[in-house]
């Protein structure tokens, strides 16, 4: 058996708009996830895998050593949040450098790259994603020459 869930704020799971960042903890997650596998009645045997912020969620509930995990998987997440946040934010600084311009394309207002051009922050607020009727694409972006890598994400469901 296979279980896939949205965790809290993600996909058709229950969105908290108007929570602060004292709300999004680990130890919220982990009642989610132990919660879960409670409710479907699992707790006696196992396997998990976390995809990206998943795999540390995975990882955190390993360190846990529930009676009935029998493996844990992590596919593309970082073994260091730390060095994960030094390198992203290495990355994005020739974005932080690019005109203003680049506000005139779907992806967000000038407000929020005013405000967040000098921050250490990756937090993307709900004004960054664009319509679901198009594919969320940093289509715009690329005819800009700052980034050494490029990135393609599709958004939106049905």
């Amino acid at each position: 058996m296979v279980i896939f869930y949205d965790q809290y704020g993600c996909g058709r799971s229950t969105h908290f708009p108007h929570a602060d960042a004292s709300f999004w903890t680990i130890a919220r997650y982990l009642r989610q996830l132990t919660q879960l596998i409670d409710h479907l009645g699992i707790g006696h045997g196992y396997s998990i895998l976390g995809h990206s912020w998943g795999g540390m969620l995975a990882a955190e509930h390993a360190c846990l050593q529930p009676a009935g995990l029998r493996g844990a998987i992590q596919a593309s997440s970082p073994a260091s949040i730390a060095l994960w946040q030094q390198e992203a934010m290495r990355l994005l600084t020739p974005w932080r450098r690019c005109p203003m311009t680049i506000s005139k394309t779907s992806l967000c207002p000038p407000s929020f790259i005013k405000t967040h051009q000098n921050s250490s922050s990756l937090t993307m607020p709900d004004t960054f994603i664009p319509s679901r009727k198009k594919p969320f694409m940093f289509r715009s972006l690329m005819r800009s020459s700052p980034p050494t890598l490029r990135v393609i994400t599709f958004y939106g469901n049905k």
